[in-house]
């Protein structure tokens, strides 16, 4: 997130734009929405930013005093639709494709395989909990929006996978974090010294119930002194690292990385989905697709997300849908 977050980088993904289409582009300081001009056509994008409130992230598209960092500009509202507002539609819809997704059981069936806790419509990782052993009844994650269901622990490297229109552009690719043992500190005084490089404090919040959760299914507890070498995980959702990347103009791009094998399955699932979004809105939209990359470079996927934050490299792809310019390769 470090180089997405940084508002320079969309700023110069846009001028570069501009410079090679001939375009002008303004930026309103009062709504901070962006003005492009080219080809005789012009077009308002609307700002989105991210802010925190009672410790937890959201998505907004006014800069308020929560507003913690920019997200990016899109030609159109905040949208929503089914299958990226209800993971249990969205896993259906992929079943229905023959593509892969992990098993899931409904309230009051017994999960036969490790397993997380989710809530069909959570947001940002919050609502949802686990990793459990097989039979284990863990504690159902907050809230009450959506259905609560089991769903299989797949456990690999974390894909976010952006898309616009029929076009996956962008990708992140992590581990999970890990702590490394000593022979000597617990696993508290390690995760302690984690959390102050990155200049925070591992207090209660809403991360704390992952944390232990993540621990309890590996066996080990806040006062474990693991043995010099030996390795826990510490979360396995996206996004929570928790260390310290700092900013950078560098792309983290990391779909070029991924293997042909991988490629084929992005571009069934996208197929798979293309034609539902164009039915439904009529024009090419912006998402994201979170998934599992596990041992056996199989993609599982997780959920579809309507309103991800837009990396800079994004912008080329949408002036080619709004402006008729030749898109990315």
């Amino acid at each position: 997130m470090s180089y997405i977050a940084v508002t320079l980088n969309h700023l110069r993904a846009v001028r570069q734009w501009a410079l090679a289409h001939e375009a002008a582009a303004t930026l309103d300081m009062v709504t901070m929405q962006l003005e492009v001009r080219a080809r005789n056509r012009y077009f308002t994008l609307r700002p989105r930013f991210l802010a925190r409130v009672d410790d937890r992230l959201l998505h907004c598209a006014e800069l308020t005093d929560q507003v913690t960092g920019f997200i990016g500009w899109l030609p159109y509202p905040t949208l929503r639709w089914d299958l990226a507002s209800d993971k249990l539609a969205f896993r259906q819809h992929l079943l229905n494709h023959g593509l892969r997704v992990p098993a899931a059981w409904r309230a009051g069936v017994e999960a036969s395989e490790a397993h997380l806790l989710k809530r069909s419509m959570g947001s940002f990782g919050y609502a949802q909990r686990g990793p459990f052993r097989p039979g284990q009844a863990g504690e159902a994650p907050p809230g009450d929006r959506g259905e609560l269901f089991a769903e299989q622990f797949i456990a690999g490297k974390n894909l976010k996978l952006w898309v616009w229109g029929d076009h996956a552009f962008y990708a992140h690719l992590d581990d999970y974090p890990t702590l490394t043992g000593d022979g000597q500190r617990p696993l508290a005084a390690l995760l302690e010294a984690r959390f102050a490089k990155a200049g925070a404090h591992p207090a209660p919040g809403p991360d704390q119930a992952s944390l232990q959760d993540c621990l309890a299914f590996q066996g080990v507890a806040a006062d474990t002194v693991l043995p010099e070498g030996a390795r826990v995980f510490i979360d396995y959702r996206y996004g929570r690292l928790y260390e310290n990347t700092g900013l950078s103009a560098r792309s983290d791009n990391r779909l070029p990385l991924l293997d042909e094998t991988h490629h084929a399955q992005i571009r069934r699932v996208i197929d798979s989905l293309t034609p539902l979004l164009q039915a439904e809105l009529g024009a090419p939209v912006l998402y994201a697709l979170d998934g599992v990359i596990d041992a056996g470079q199989n993609i599982w996927w997780l959920e579809m997300n309507s309103n991800p934050i837009l990396p800079p490299e994004g912008y080329a792809s949408i002036f080619s849908t709004l402006f008729g310019t030749p898109g990315p390769a």
